[in-house]
């Protein structure tokens, strides 16, 4: 406290340092050219994220609609159709949370579910007689469930460029793992990583907080849980 006006302006200096070190003069193009005023270096960051994750036009939307149900009737289209109002808007955008921004997502689901229904993919299911599962959606995860077989694969990579090409999003394969399970064997595992672009991993520890694979010794799996309480 003695040396207070002292530390102050060494405080200061360190950080005007900093922000002088973070600060961004200058950046390059897509064109090679290095381009310093502040709106160009803004243009080109921009460009660089919308372009990063972006797989085109949007020039599939029509696959995607043709595999959901028609369940809209003719008064409902009609109101749809209607002029909207600044007050509808406002009510739709505070429906979502303060972090999200709509985005289609209905269509993949649907996909998935119209080649499960004609037998092209198979799923999982988690015991005898239980239903099969092809897919599980929690929060911004997609897990996809099929046999790594070249039918199957084949039918799922179609379906993710499909969604790419409706949607105008890029699936990001540097996010994307694969898990396998001890009957798949390596040629297998290949050729998956070849058609999806994904890297394999081999144990997933937790999710969420929670263990990923759970066997038959559920006490000790979960016994952690209780320390934490």
């Amino acid at each position: 406290m003695k040396h207070g006006d002292r530390n102050m302006k060494f405080f200061h200096s360190k950080a005007t340092q900093r922000r002088k070190k973070n600060r961004i003069s200058g950046i390059q193009n897509a064109h090679g050219q290095w381009v310093e005023e502040l709106e160009e270096v803004v243009e080109v960051a921009a460009d660089y994220f919308d372009n990063l994750f972006s797989a085109g036009a949007a020039d599939q939307m029509e696959e995607c609609l043709n595999a959901i149900p028609n369940k809209v009737t003719d008064n409902m289209q009609e109101v749809l159709l209607g002029e909207f109002t600044a007050e509808e808007i406002k009510v739709a955008l505070f429906q979502m949370g303060p972090t999200k921004a709509s985005r289609p997502n209905e269509g993949f689901t649907t996909l998935l579910a119209k080649v499960e229904l004609e037998g092209r993919i198979t799923g999982v299911s988690i015991c005898r007689g239980a239903p099969r599962v092809t897919n599980l959606l929690f929060a911004d995860d997609s897990l996809l469930f099929f046999q790594a077989t070249p039918k199957e694969r084949e039918v799922v990579a179609k379906i993710l460029q499909n969604y790419e090409r409706a949607s105008s999003q890029s699936i990001n394969p540097e996010k994307s793992l694969a898990f396998f399970n001890n009957n798949t064997t390596d040629i297998q595992k290949q050729q998956i990583f070849q058609i999806l672009g994904v890297k394999e991993v081999v144990k997933f520890e937790s999710y969420l907080g929670l263990p990923t694979l759970i066997g038959r010794d559920k006490y000790h799996t979960f016994a952690y849980l209780k320390d934490r309480v």
